[in-house]
C-alpha cells in the first residue's frame, strides 16, 4: 500500500510526503520528496508522529517536510525516530495517548541533531508500575520554522534544579528579541519569561511536555502580562501526581502548532472545562483560539466525567491525515512567583479523531484523568494539524 501526503504549507516549502512500508520490525519509512520540492534548506524542517496506540509497532499518523523518516521500536517501551534529511536544532513535544486508566507517561529522552539527520528518543511507563511499558504517543518536531511566523516561541530547558538559566535550545519569533529564561521557583515549578512580549488578551495557545529519562510529566498553569513582559506558570510531577523537578519543552504560537498564522489546516484552542456543558458552546472572541480557516469552533461536555469533545468548524477541505497534541492545564493558578500556587495534577490525553467531509469539521476526543486513574473533567490546551492527503 502506498500513500503519499501533500503540505497545505508548500508556500513556506514544505514538501510533501511518501511512500508507507511498515515492516514487522516496527520500522516506518518514508522515500524522499520529489526534487522539486522547494525546501529552502535543511535547518528548516518538522515532522510528526502518532503511533502506538493500538499496537507496539502501529503507525497511525505520520508525515515530515523532507527526507527519510523511520520509527522503530527498540525494546519494550523505547522508541527512536530518526529524520536523515532534517538537520537543524529544534522543539520536541510528546503527548501520551488515551484512553487509559492511570494513563501511561511517555518523553522525549534525548535528541541530537548531525549532518546524517536528527534522531528523537521516546520512552514510556506504566504509571501503575513505573517500568517501562509500550504506550501509544503523538510527537511532533519544529526546527527554525518557528522564526518564519509572528509570535511563536519554543524553549527547552537545560537545566532543572538552578534557580534561573537561559536555556540556548530555544526559537522566537523575532530571532533579535531577547531570550527567554526559565526560573525554578521551587521544587517542580518553574516561570517561564517572554521578555519584551504583548499577547493579545486572547491570544496564545502554550504546550508543554517533560523531558528525561524518568517517569515525569508537566503540565501549564497559566501565563499573563508584567510588565513588558510576558510570564508562564509550568508544574512538573512525578507519575503519582508528587511535584517533582524535571527538564520540559515548552511551545507558545498565537497560530498553529507549526507556526503558521495564515489560512491553513491548523487549530489551536484551550478549552476552560467550567465553560462547557453538554450543549456544544462555541468558542467566543475573547476566548483562547485559532482556526486556520476562520471556522466557529465549538466543544461539548460528553456524557461521563473526564470527556469532552472539540469541533473545528471547516478545517477539513479533503481527505487528510490529523495529528492531535493536548496538554493540561492547571486551573488554581494565582501569580507565577508563588510556588503555592500551582497547576492540578490532572493528565489529559487525545483520543480518537473523526472527520467529516460532507461538513467540513474535525472532532477531536480528549479524556482526563487524576494521576491514580479516574476521570476528571478538566482543562487543557488542544493543538491539531491536518494535511491534505493524495491517494
Amino acid at each position: 500500500m502506498k500513500t503519499v501526503f501533500r503540505s497545505r504549507r508548500q508556500r513556506r516549502g514544505l514538501a510533501g510526503l511518501l511512500a508507507v512500508a511498515l515492516a514487522t520490525t516496527g520500522l516506518l519509512q518514508f522515500s524522499s520528496p520529489p526534487s522539486q520540492a522547494g525546501v529552502a534548506g535543511p535547518s528548516l524542517g518538522a515532522f510528526l508522529v502518532t503511533y502506538g496506540r493500538r499496537s507496539a509497532t502501529e503507525v497511525e499518523t505520520a508525515w515530515a517536510s523532507r527526507g527519510l523518516v523511520e520509527i522503530t521500536r527498540t525494546s519494550r517501551g523505547n522508541y527512536t525516530l530518526t529524520a536523515s534529511q532534517i538537520t537543524g536544532a529544534g522543539n520536541a513535544q510528546v503527548t501520551v495517548l488515551g484512553p487509559g486508566a492511570p494513563l501511561p507517561l511517555c518523553n522525549v529522552t534525548s535528541t541530537s541533531v548531525s549532518s546524517a539527520g536528527t534522531k528523537v528518543k521516546v520512552r514510556c511507563w506504566s504509571a501503575v508500575t513505573g517500568k517501562t511499558a509500550d504506550a501509544g504517543f503523538s510527537l511532533f518536531y519544529n526546527t527554525g520554522r518557528f522564526t518564519l511566523a509572528g509570535n511563536h516561541y519554543a524553549v527547552l530547558s537545560t537545566n532543572k534544579t538552578n534557580r534561573s538559566h537561559t536555556p540556548t535550545n530555544q526559537f522566537r519569533a523575532a530571532p533579535s528579541a531577547a531570550p527567554l529564561t526559565v526560573t525554578r521557583l521551587a521544587r517542580g515549578a518553574y516561570k517561564v519569561t517572554f521578555p519584551n512580549e504583548n499577547f493579545p488578551s486572547n491570544g496564545a495557545i502554550m504546550f508543554v511536555s517533560a523531558i528525561g529519562s524518568s517517569p515525569r510529566y508537566c503540565n501549564l498553569a497559566g501565563w499573563l502580562p508584567d510588565g513588558s513582559d510576558v510570564i508562564a506558570r509550568v508544574d512538573c510531577y512525578t507519575r503519582s501526581g508528587a511535584r517533582s523537578d524535571s527538564l520540559f519543552s515548552l511551545v507558545a504560537t498565537e497560530g498553529s502548532l507549526t507556526g503558521d498564522t495564515g489560512p491553513g489546516g491548523g487549530l489551536s484552542v484551550w478549552r476552560d472545562y467550567g465553560a462547557f456543558t453538554s450543549t456544544p458552546a462555541t468558542f467566543g472572541p475573547n476566548d483562547y483560539h485559532w482556526n486556520g480557516n476562520g471556522g466557529s469552533d465549538s466543544s461539548r461536555n460528553e456524557y461521563q466525567p473526564g470527556r469532552s469533545t472539540v469541533v473545528g468548524d471547516n478545517v477539513v477541505t479533503g481527505p487528510a491525515i490529523v495529528f492531535a497534541m493536548v496538554s493540561s492545564y492547571g486551573f488554581n493558578f494565582v501569580w507565577p512567583e508563588d510556588p503555592a500556587h500551582e497547576s492540578t495534577a490532572n493528565r489529559c490525553a487525545p483520543g480518537l479523531v473523526s472527520t467529516d467531509l460532507g461538513t467540513g469539521d474535525a472532532t477531536f476526543e480528549v479524556q482526563c484523568y487524576t494521576p491514580s486513574g479516574y476521570p476528571v473533567d478538566a482543562s487543557y490546551t488542544l493543538g491539531a494539524v491536518l494535511i491534505s492527503a493524495v491517494l
